[in-house]
């Protein structure tokens, strides 16, 4: 099995196409699922948003009733949620990218 070095045409090809694919990845957007999942005190959501992107995350209940709105910042990130003042329960967030629902996913706060 043959390894590439680092040092050669290779190993930089390599290299090439992982920051081709990062760019890629920072140009478009994602929405991770919250870990833990379920969760206790606390929780962590990460996301990538577009460069120069309006974006937040809204947080719903179980019925859909908008509990909070977070602005965040375009780029790679992370929020973390802390769960004081929440009953346990499946709750909802969306990532809104220009005003716009990109995607949603499900949390159970234990």
């Amino acid at each position: 099995e043959r390894k590439a070095n680092p040092d050669t045409q290779e190993g930089e090809g390599r290299n090439k196409d992982f920051n081709k694919q990062y760019i890629e990845l920072a140009n478009s957007a994602m929405l991770f699922q919250n870990t833990p999942n379920p969760f206790g005190e606390g929780t962590m959501i990460k996301y990538i948003v577009p460069e120069n992107s309006e974006a937040e995350i809204i947080f719903y209940d179980e019925f859909g009733k908008e509990l909070k709105k977070a602005k965040i910042k375009s780029g790679i990130g992370e929020v973390n949620i802390s769960s004081i003042n929440l009953v346990s329960g499946v709750y909802s967030y969306s990532l809104l990218i220009e005003g716009k629902i990109f995607d949603t996913k499900r949390m159970i706060k234990q």
